[in-house]
């Protein structure tokens, strides 16, 4: 009973402000040389956590970004981050999808403007990094319907595939849910 009120608290917006930052940090210490800060799913997508200032720079000069997805709400990047007017001066668009962290999933409108941001970029042969705080969750939704449409995959092969580019990620119901509805309409 404690662990579904506890899901329930953190997956609600005032919930989800209240242990950002602790789980932020939490993210940030479990780094290791098995769990990067971000990695390349294909020729056209990285999977990452938030693109801190200093990684901003180091995808766009190492991985050829000219797009990010941002999945985050704007709390959670306004001073970790570099702001949309940023992202522009450093020749990057940003696509703003925001989405409340924990178990809740980017509608599928939201995944279908992600989806068309990717195929915009891939023809001005740019690369696209789409994050949440920690790149496991609520991005990696958009990510795996991404190497759905793209590979024909089904939910499971997708997240088996994503798996041995990102093996930490981590699905909740309603993330599984969605995938579920967009395989669904998709296939």
């Amino acid at each position: 009973m404690a662990t579904s009120w506890i899901a329930g608290f953190v997956s609600h917006p005032i919930g989800a402000r209240i242990v950002y930052y602790p789980t932020l940090l939490y993210g940030i210490m479990r780094q290791s040389e098995n769990r990067h800060w971000y990695d390349r799913i294909d020729d056209r997508v990285l999977l990452g956590a938030l693109p801190l200032h200093k990684v901003a720079k180091e995808i766009i000069d190492k991985e050829n970004v000219g797009g990010v997805i941002t999945l985050n709400e704007n709390y959670e990047t306004r001073f970790l981050c570099p702001s949309q007017k940023q992202w522009s001066v450093m020749n990057v668009r940003n696509l703003r999808l925001p989405t409340t962290d924990f178990n809740n999933a980017p509608t599928m409108d939201q995944i279908n403007q992600g989806l068309d941001f990717i195929n915009e970029m891939d023809s001005q042969s740019k690369s696209v990094y789409v994050h949440c705080k920690a790149g496991r969750s609520r991005s990696s939704v958009v990510v795996l319907c991404y190497v759905m449409s793209r590979y024909g995959h089904d939910v499971q092969d997708a997240i088996d595939f994503v798996k041995t580019k990102r093996p930490h990620i981590v699905l909740g119901s309603e993330h599984m849910k969605r995938l579920h509805q967009f395989y669904n309409v998709y296939k």
